[in-house]
C-alpha cells in the first residue's frame, strides 16, 4: 500500500506559540515603561551634567587665576588690557576677533583653547578673540574694566575685590547690558551709567548702582531678584546652580548669585567687591 504524503500549502499559517509573538499590546507597556524610567532619569542626569558643567568652570577659572598671576610677574606686575580699543571705546576687531585680555593670558594659559569658555554657555554669550597665530579663541568670561593695566598693588582688599567673573556679550540670554559696546563686549565688566574704560575718570561714573554683562538671565531691566511666596528674596539664574563663578584679586573663587550685579557704596565712594583703584 502507498504512503500517503500530506500536501504542502505555502499558505497554511504555520503554527507558533503565542508566547513568542510581541503584540501591539506589549510593545505599548513597554514603550510606556521606558518613557516613564527617561521621566524618572532625566532630572538625574541632567544634575549630573550640571555639576560637571560647574566643576569644568571653576577648574576653567582656577587656571585663569594661575595665568594672571604669570602675566602680572613678567609685565611689572600689572593686570592685562582689557582690550585694544578704537578711538569711540569699542574693541578694535580683527577678522570678527578682538585682541582682548584673553588673548593675553593665553599665551600663559595651561589649554588656551578651551580655558576661557564655560561649557555651560550658549553660544550667543561667547566672545571671539584673538589668540596665537589668528586662532580665534571662545570667551564666556569678562575682567572688571576698571583694574585694566593696573598694577596689582592698586588693589586695596585682595580678598574682597573681583577681578574675573561669568559675563554674556552684548545682553545675550537677556543679561544686564544697558549700554552695550558695538561688536563685542563681553570680555569687560563695566558700570550701568557709563562704559567705564580705562581713558574714563571716575566723575562719570555718576551714580551708578550696578555693574553690567555678568551672566545672569533675566536681569536686562536691572531686578536682580523678587521676594517668592515663601517669604526668601529668590535671585535671578545664573549658569550654574547658586549662581556664577568670580575670581578675586588673591586668585581665590566663589560662587556668588545676582546681587553681585550691585554696588555697595560708603557716602559716595564704591566699597567692597567693586571697589575702584
Amino acid at each position: 500500500m502507498p504512503l500517503k504524503i500530506d500536501q504542502y500549502d505555502p499558505n497554511a499559517v504555520e503554527d507558533t506559540p503565542k508566547s513568542s509573538l510581541v503584540t501591539r499590546k506589549d510593545f505599548k507597556r513597554t514603550a510606556v515603561v521606558v518613557v516613564i524610567l527617561a521621566l524618572l532619569f532625566f532630572p538625574i542626569y541632567k544634575k549630573m551634567m550640571d555639576d560637571r558643567d560647574k566643576h569644568l568652570c571653576k577648574r576653567n577659572l582656577g587656571d585663569i587665576s594661575q595665568a594672571m598671576l604669570v602675566y602680572a610677574a613678567s609685565n611689572s606686575d600689572r593686570y592685562p588690557p582689557i582690550y585694544n580699543q578704537k578711538a569711540d571705546g569699542t574693541a578694535e576687531l580683527s577678522d570678527g576677533k578682538a585682541y582682548s585680555w584673553i588673548s593675553n593670558l593665553s599665551l600663559y594659559a595651561k589649554e588656551p583653547l578651551s580655558v576661557f569658555k564655560c561649557p555651560a554657555c550658549s553660544d550667543d554669550e561667547t566672545t571671539q578673540n584673538e589668540g596665537v597665530s589668528g586662532k580665534s579663541l571662545e570667551g564666556s568670561y569678562g575682567m572688571f574694566g576698571a583694574l585694566s593695566a593696573r598694577p596689582l598693588s592698586d588693589v586695596a582688599n585682595l580678598q574682597t575685590a573681583v577681578v574675573v567673573s561669568e559675563t554674556s556679550n552684548l545682553g545675550a540670554q537677556k543679561s544686564y547690558d544697558p549700554h552695550p559696546l558695538a561688536g563685542m563686549d563681553g570680555f569687560v565688566i563695566g558700570f550701568d551709567k557709563t562704559n567705564f574704560l580705562p581713558s574714563e575718570s571716575r566723575g562719570l561714573l555718576g551714580d551708578s548702582v550696578k555693574v553690567t554683562r555678568l551672566a545672569f538671565r533675566e536681569t536686562d531691566a536691572g531686578i536682580v531678584g523678587e521676594k517668592g511666596s515663601d517669604g526668601k528674596f529668590h535671585e535671578r539664574l545664573g549658569r550654574h546652580q547658586g549662581g556664577n563663578h568670580f575670581i578675586f584679586a588673591d586668585g581665590h573663587i566663589e560662587t556668588r548669585g545676582a546681587r553681585m550685579m550691585e554696588l555697595q557704596r560708603f557716602a559716595k565712594t564704591i566699597t567692597g567687591n567693586w571697589t575702584l583703584p
